[in-house]
């Protein structure tokens, strides 16, 4: 059995070298003409410099190849490389917005087989837009942190605008240039140059465009600094009816920078005085600083945001019990009255929730002997009310011997 499966074996193999010997006979000999398609040959593109004068731009992520059908003998066209091929598409013809077909031509081609153009000239698509251009601003971005004890002022930049250019698909969206610099824990003054990015409305990088400058020069002033509160000063008032119940500034607190003696000499910084006849009802404006001189703030804010709450003014009138205040328990006090009546006067929501628990009136009756006294009546109220008007001001006490 084991002789009959080897004779098998030899029988297959010979009839394999027979074969491959015939092959090359037919190959050698014959050679017949052949036809194959070569796919993905790439194409150049010459004369590329008329696009931009054509006041054009190429689309990115295209890719630029053609299939051609060769002939010629079976061992040549057996060999053929896509690569072997040098084919230019002349860009210096006539070009428009959009599909632009581009005629090829073969500038070499391996020996022995030929170019068949079944269907006349070949053509590559190659995609145009429109070229533009516009100016926009660059902003940059600060990382990091001063040392302790310093602050930085406002970031000076040359230039401050960027060219962008390119296909009008990706310029139009361009709202912005950007770029990055870091402080280092810096306690002196940075210079550095940085690259920026063109973005786009959402904050996400533009690409396929050209960005001039690519780097732009950044100074950042680096100085001694102090945290002091922000005071909201006015002038002016309100309608009759209406009210102030607060002006509070968005922030509290605003670092400064300076020289170390200015810096020891300011404990709060002010708003310009906010005219109240210039609004009508709640808002919030934006309300310059007072900058003493030689003092700069952080990031060179010039002014804050400032809620300034405006309610009607409205009055309540209430009934206040009198009471006493070191009294001597050896004598007897008597009073013609036995409460005030006030009317307060403040905004609306704050007045409404005021009651006669909330206001106190008392008489001081310390060191009085015996006799008849007429006494001030001493109020205590809320601070952000006002008394309006008072049923009287002064009480008769009468002071006995028990």
């Amino acid at each position: 059995m084991a002789f009959k499966d080897k004779e098998q074996v030899m029988a297959i193999t010979a009839s394999l070298f027979i074969a491959f010997i015939l092959w090359l006979y037919v190959m050698g000999e014959k050679n017949p003409v052949q036809t194959k398609v070569i796919q993905n040959i790439e194409v150049n593109l010459t004369n590329i410099e008329n696009i931009e004068e054509s006041n054009l731009a190429l689309l990115p992520n295209q890719s630029f190849t053609v299939d051609l059908t060769v002939t010629g003998r079976a061992l040549d066209v057996f060999n053929v490389k896509p690569e072997d091929f040098r084919i230019e598409a002349d860009m210096g013809g006539y070009l428009k917005k959009g599909d632009n077909n581009i005629p090829i031509e073969v500038k070499s081609a391996p020996k022995g087989v030929q170019v068949v153009n079944k269907n006349g000239y070949t053509y590559v698509k190659v995609k145009l837009d429109q070229l533009v251009e516009k100016s926009v601003s660059i902003n940059i971005s600060i990382t990091g942190n001063t040392k302790a004890g310093y602050g930085y002022v406002q970031p000076v930049i040359r230039p401050t605008e960027a060219l962008v250019s390119g296909a009008a698909a990706y310029v139009n969206s361009v709202a912005s240039a950007f770029g990055q610099i870091d402080l280092n824990s810096s306690e002196t003054d940075i210079t550095s140059s940085i690259p920026i990015k063109a973005l786009d409305n959402e904050g996400k990088v533009v690409q396929n465009i050209t960005i001039e400058p690519k780097y732009i020069d950044v100074f950042i002033p680096i100085k001694p600094s102090k945290t002091v509160p922000v005071i909201v000063k006015t002038k002016g008032s309100l309608a009759k009816n209406k009210i102030l119940k607060y002006a509070k500034p968005k922030l509290n607190t605003i670092m400064i920078l300076g020289d170390t003696n200015l810096l020891n000499k300011i404990n709060a910084i002010s708003t310009i005085e906010f005219d109240l006849s210039d609004i009508k009802e709640s808002a919030t404006k934006d309300v310059p600083l007072s900058i003493p001189k030689g003092i700069e703030t952080y990031a060179g804010t010039k002014s804050i945001n400032v809620d300034f709450a405006v309610e009607n003014k409205v009055e309540n009138t209430i009934n206040i019990p009198i009471t006493f205040e070191n009294k001597n328990d050896n004598y007897n006090y008597n009073t013609e009255k036995d409460y005030v009546t006030i009317t307060i006067e403040g905004a609306e929501s704050r007045i409404n929730e005021i009651n006669q628990n909330d206001i106190s009136a008392f008489i001081d009756l310390k060191d009085l002997s015996e006799g008849t006294y007429q006494l001030p009546i001493k109020l205590q109220l809320p601070s952000d009310v006002e008394i309006k008007s008072q049923s009287f001001e002064k009480i008769s006490v009468s002071v006995q011997k028990k």
